[in-house]
């Protein structure tokens, strides 16, 4: 893997994460009449590890002085997103002066990877990982940034350690539990899944996550395409899809795990998940989130990159990061002169920023 390109001025460390998982699950009950006797139930933990490559785009030696953005990727795509996210021209600056991005490579899902072997972490350990890496390497506060089965686990890691994040972007992001296990067909493609094997149907279940429904262009009908020709292992690919179907809801616990974090949720205005990043809005402590919709895109981080990342910095001038950056949109108190100034913004100059729908609850 040495002769991979991971990105220019990324470099490549590995963290290996752990876990406390059940090994089996025995019934025990005498020969007898079974119903008049207890049944007991004996279960057997064991400590589960999975290296997860980190990619440092930054000076790793400067961490105590510089904010720490923490990134993963959907499923699907690898760190490499994120990597162009962060050189985007809003963010390139900052990055050389006064932040450094850690991107978590979801296992197996990097250009070139070997098969994955053992057990799959599920989307709560992963989230749980995240913890971890942040331990090993003392850092004590982060951004952390998700896009889709990515902003899932940024989202639980953000529940389960508050403690951690000064604020979570969580782009495409749903609490509700929804996707291949639809009907028999899908099923049967989750159990070759779990096998390691991508059917079509999985193929076009990840098209749909991606782009939805609607008719897609050229370029949208060649993902699948692109992501074989992109070296991504396709057994590794299924484990990670796999993972994300059969993820369990948490939208109760997000005002009682959550409430104390500022997120910003984002989603394109053609995203297929808008209803259910809206459901789950509406059920997040409203002072501390923000939901911002840009109109007319599907994927907003590739998409509209200098949107999301002007609205990341708006995030963190509310913590006295970044304060001296002057932005194309001015933050505003409320969800009305937010969408009053983007839109005023796009009359008066020559830049096409994409239409948006903000609300921002002080």
């Amino acid at each position: 893997m040495s002769n991979i390109n991971w990105g220019d001025n990324v470099q490549r460390m590995q963290i290996e994460i752990t876990w406390k998982q059940c090994l089996y699950n025995a019934i025990i009950a005498p020969f007898a009449d079974v119903g008049s006797y207890p049944v007991f139930t004996e279960q057997s933990y064991g400590t589960r590890k999975c290296p997860l490559d980190v990619f440092v785009h930054g000076n790793l030696e400067q961490l105590d002085e510089k904010i720490v953005f923490l990134t993963v990727h959907d499923v699907g795509k690898t760190y490499l997103s994120f990597v162009d996210f962060a050189n985007s021209p809003t963010f390139a600056p900052l990055i050389r002066q006064r932040a450094v991005f850690l991107h978590v490579s979801v296992p197996g899902q990097e250009p070139g990877a070997e098969n994955f072997v053992g057990d799959f972490p599920s989307m709560e350990q992963l989230g749980n990982g995240l913890a971890q890496v942040m331990e090993k390497l003392n850092l004590r506060k982060c951004i952390a940034i998700g896009e889709g089965a990515g902003a899932d686990i940024v989202c639980r890691f953000a529940m389960n350690f508050q403690q951690l994040v000064i604020g979570a972007v969580l782009v495409h992001c749903t609490s509700t539990t929804h996707g291949i296990i639809a009907n028999i067909k899908e099923l049967f493609a989750n159990l070759l899944l779990d096998d390691g094997h991508m059917t079509n149907s999985a193929w076009n279940w990840l098209l749909v996550h991606k782009f939805g429904n609607h008719e897609m262009n050229e370029e949208q009908r060649n993902y699948v395409d692109a992501i074989k020709a992109g070296g991504m292992n396709e057994h590794n690919l299924s484990r990670y899809l796999y993972a994300f179907s059969h993820r369990d809801e948490f939208t109760d616990r997000l005002k009682g795990q959550l409430g104390k974090v500022d997120v910003l949720l984002v989603t394109g205005g053609k995203a297929p998940h808008n209803e259910n990043v809206r459901h789950m809005f509406n059920h997040m402590t409203k002072p501390k989130t923000v939901l911002l919709v840009a109109e007319g895109v599907v994927d907003v981080v590739a998409e509209s990159p200098e949107y999301v990342a002007n609205s990341i910095v708006l995030l963190c001038q509310r913590h006295g990061i970044f304060s001296d950056v002057i932005l194309p949109i001015v933050n505003q108190q409320n969800a009305e002169d937010l969408s009053a100034s983007a839109e005023d913004h796009r009359k008066h100059n020559d830049v096409d920023y994409p239409a948006t729908n903000l609300i921002f609850q002080a």
